[in-house]
């Protein structure tokens, strides 16, 4: 780890001599070269860092972005060439021959593989005719391996960063086209660093490396560099053995093993159900610091003991008498991924009071109330949403409160109703319905905020119903890193949430027609464009934040904010809630059809199990 620190921190003081070069030197810098040019390169040339040169992409360009599975780093990059006139080609490939079927069908100038964990085959690379195939790694330049932001979590690292390679016979060892570093958010986990600071800087490294490309700016050798910086970076996959939770370990090196196999494969531990020591995969850790009866309790407690809940979460002890929260968990690896307290299913207290779990957090600033719903995966069981409207029905009484922002979760907005909970119901049917109808009665609440304004800010992407509840909202705001799906169709679902009612008033019958008949997904700059969501803030998820809280700031002084207001004290009235009820109605009769289909309970189950 000291190492890795160290071989950090030398690259970025190359970074840095760049920075203070750059209003002293010319396009092509000291050492680089173009294409066609035969002059010698030195042992190290100046790292690429986006920035450095101006940036110019040739409108007409053909690329081809080859994906394991379009992700939302493939999306984006997507996006932004298409801004600038690039033609853009998207495939998903799985195989070499898909690869090399697309290279040959497209003819690009140039491919990249946003995400792609299977080896790029040879033809891509070792003809000379081949145009050139950038893989984007997410790591620093010294870095090489396929767990990469695994290690990087795991060691703490405080920064890291996304390099631009091209491909090669090795492992992550082609040359250089880019690589930009970035702050690691402490407790961060594997998913939300992936999609906030290494998308960002995914973005912004393939821009430049287009760009380069463009200019015929010849790439940094790597075998250069590591031989400059003595060292190859090359670390071995992550082992069964690296994500194995030991109870008595302290809690903090508990959770950077939920926080570094987040999403998949999970921190591993054993734990008993119904007197059964089994193997389960751990999700959604959080540290508990109370120093009142809560860290008594836990002395009282041997390590691995189940402890208490709260919500959905159950709180186990580990090492040196302290305590972690686990959300959610599935038993092995290839289980649902279910509230803790459901699967565990033991009698176990219940923790009321202040602790270190909380899914729910209203944080009030004058007459601004945030309130954070940050629902693991963006899904809202009944449970999530029953405590929801009663947050919000607390804060809808409140006078003092002029703007209610709705701050989702980092990752997810909201994406709906909780598959995995369905999937696992015995009784599918009855609980979907209950879920569809809390989620409905969360949104009419939101809806009948008349004497306040309520702002749907979505830091992480919004799904299906997500998507509609942000569409209930007076002002929809995100950054050019969400992405929102505002369809139930691949679910094969009619969709509720007053999406009848809120959807066409937002763009229009004919557009939300064919957004809810589509599957499409798309990015905050299209919804922006066909009123879906009113503002895009900034140029990237790091400061969306700051510029959000500003935004708001300035909506609840002003005279937008206050017509907002009138306008719902006017036109929301008896008749307006009978409507909105006869539309309600007419989704859940559809819905209700719905979740009784095979289409629906097959695309369920394929979804849960990642068939």
């Amino acid at each position: 780890m000291a190492l890795m620190r160290q071989l950090i921190s030398k690259q970025n003081i190359y970074l840095q001599r760049q920075h203070n070069l750059r209003l002293h030197t010319p396009l092509l810098f000291k050492g680089e070269k173009s294409l066609s040019s035969s002059q010698v390169k030195p042992r190290l040339r100046l790292i690429p860092t986006p920035g450095i040169v101006e940036e110019k992409i040739k409108p007409g360009l053909k690329v081809l972005l080859l994906n394991q599975r379009t992700n939302n780093l493939s999306r984006r990059i997507d996006d932004e060439l298409s801004l600038r006139q690039v033609n853009v080609t998207t495939v998903e490939a799985q195989s070499s021959d898909r690869m090399v079927n697309a290279v040959q069908e497209v003819k690009p100038d140039l491919v990249i593989c946003p995400f792609m964990k299977a080896r790029i085959p040879e033809a891509l690379y070792k003809e000379n005719t081949s145009p050139p195939c950038l893989i984007v790694h997410p790591g620093v330049v010294v870095d090489r391996g396929a767990s990469s932001l695994d290690w990087a979590i795991l060691q703490q690292n405080v920064e890291w960063g996304v390099t631009v390679l091209e491909a090669d016979n090795f492992v992550d060892s082609g040359a250089i086209w880019s690589t930009a570093n970035f702050p690691v958010p402490p407790n961060v986990t594997k998913s939300s660093l992936y999609n906030n600071a290494v998308s960002d800087a995914g973005v912004a490294c393939v821009l430049y490396s287009v760009s380069r490309f463009c200019q015929e700016i010849e790439p940094l050798s790597k075998v250069d560099f590591i031989e400059a910086m003595g060292f190859s970076g090359l670390k071995r996959n992550m082992k069964h053995a690296d994500r194995m939770v030991d109870w008595t370990m302290p809690a903090e090196d508990i959770l950077v093993r939920v926080r570094m196999s987040d999403t998949t494969p999970g921190a591993i531990g054993h734990l008993y159900i119904k007197n059964q020591l089994t193997e389960l995969r751990l999700f959604d850790g959080h540290i508990e610091n109370e120093k009142g009866a809560l860290g008594h309790l836990l002395k009282s407690y041997k390590p691995g003991v189940q402890v208490a809940t709260k919500d959905n979460a159950v709180l186990i002890k580990c090492g040196g008498n302290q305590g972690v929260w686990i959300g959610h968990m599935k038993q092995g690896q290839k289980g649902l991924k279910l509230p803790s307290d459901r699967l565990l299913a033991n009698a176990l207290p219940h923790v009321t009071g202040p602790c270190g779990y909380q899914d729910i957090k209203e944080i009030r600033c004058g007459p601004i109330c945030f309130l954070f719903f940050d629902f693991y995966n963006g899904a809202m069981g009944t449970r999530q949403a029953y405590r929801l409207q009663s947050h919000l029905k607390s804060i809808s009484e409140d006078s003092d409160i002029k703007l209610v922002a709705l701050m989702g979760g980092e990752r997810f907005f909201c994406t709906g109703i909780h598959l995995c909970e369905l999937e696992s119901s015995i009784n599918k049917l009855e609980d979907a319905l209950k879920n569809i109808n809390a989620i409905d009665d969360v949104i009419k609440t939101v809806a009948e905020m008349r004497n306040k304004t309520v702002v749907a800010v979505l830091r992480g992407n919004a799904g299906a119903g997500g998507a509609m509840m942000a569409a209930a909202c007076d002002i929809t705001i995100a950054h050019p890193g969400v992405f929102i799906t505002p369809t139930y169709k691949a679910m094969h679902l009619y969709g509720s949430e007053y999406w009848t009612y809120f959807l066409p008033r937002r763009v229009g019958p004919e557009m939300a027609a064919r957004l809810t008949e589509g599957t499409n997904t798309i990015t905050a700059r299209k919804a922006a464009s066909i009123g879906l969501i009113d503002t895009v803030l900034g140029k990237d998820s790091a400061g969306f934040a700051d510029e959000a809280t500003e935004f708001l700031q300035k909506l609840v002084h002003s005279d937008q904010n206050a017509k907002i207001i009138q306008s719902k004290l006017r036109e929301r009235n008896a008749s307006w809630s009978r409507t909105l009820e006869q539309h309600r109605q007419a989704e859940i009769d559809n819905m209700k059809i719905c979740f009784q289909s095979r289409k629906f309970l097959s695309a369920m189950h394929n979804f849960v199990y990642k068939k």
